[in-house]
């Protein structure tokens, strides 16, 4: 009897364990954002990279649905743009690119900078 009980214990346990396939994980529990409208999703990460481009940055990478969403211009023309001048010389690259996606997406501090202020 103890022995049954054991095994069916080392069983189930075997069974928790294993790991699930990202197919089984979305049918269980499907992620928490995947019933936010995008324009939600879009004005929530606008508000964090207002106020912290880092958190912004690593919300992206999280899942494919932040990556898709964080590269509206609505997300850029809210950007901080604080800490972008104080980047070491090797990231220079990826700064450009950042200031140039903010700039064409009308970001006010950018394009003051830029001398082309548009007051439409």
């Amino acid at each position: 009897m103890r022995s049954s009980i054991a095994s069916i214990f080392i069983n189930s346990i075997t069974m928790m364990k294993r790991k699930r396939t990202y197919q089984e994980a979305l049918e269980l529990e499907p992620p928490a954002f995947s019933h936010l409208p995008n324009e939600l999703t879009t004005e929530i990460l606008a508000r964090l990279a207002s106020s912290s481009q880092i958190d912004y940055f690593n919300t992206k990478k999280c899942c494919k649905v932040f990556n898709k969403v964080g590269e509206d211009a609505y997300v850029y023309r809210h950007m901080s743009l604080g800490k972008l001048k104080h980047i070491a010389c090797e990231r220079r690259n990826e700064v450009k690119k950042i200031y140039n996606t903010c700039k064409k997406s009308g970001h006010p501090e950018v394009l003051y900078e830029e001398g082309g202020v548009s007051l439409s």
